[in-house]
């Protein structure tokens, strides 16, 4: 079973996203919820997940910021930026640091979910 971090400021968004993987991917994920980064980064510290799912735009620690502090402890940390920030030059910083991919918010769910498989080979 293959651990997914999902990261978002939003309880809806986030048990909106739960729910749908959970409908969708069944047994293949375990899945845990972090409500801004700096919850994230100590959740990862804690225990290692295959992937991250997390927003910009979040009060503490922003998702880019997380972003960073974590593939700085695990350069082959699995992360998509998930967010309705399309700054060109967030999304450009958030490559450049190693995150897999930036997906716009609102989208549609199965470009999500067609990542979410690529990215755990699920």
């Amino acid at each position: 079973m293959k651990k997914l971090l999902l990261v978002d400021d939003s309880i809806s968004i986030l048990m909106s996203l739960q729910r749908n993987f959970k409908l969708t991917l069944k047994d293949q994920i375990e899945i845990t919820t972090a409500q801004d980064g700096t919850e994230a980064v100590k959740l990862y510290s804690e225990q290692k997940f295959d992937l991250i799912i997390t927003d910009y735009k979040m009060p503490e620690l922003d998702g880019l910021e997380a972003s960073k502090q974590i593939l700085q402890n695990d350069p082959d940390a699995k992360i998509i930026f998930f967010t309705a920030w399309g700054d060109p030059k967030i999304i450009e910083e958030a490559k450049k640091c190693g995150i897999k991919a930036v997906i716009q918010k609102p989208s549609d769910a199965e470009i999500l979910l067609k990542q979410i498989r690529e990215l755990l080979g699920i």
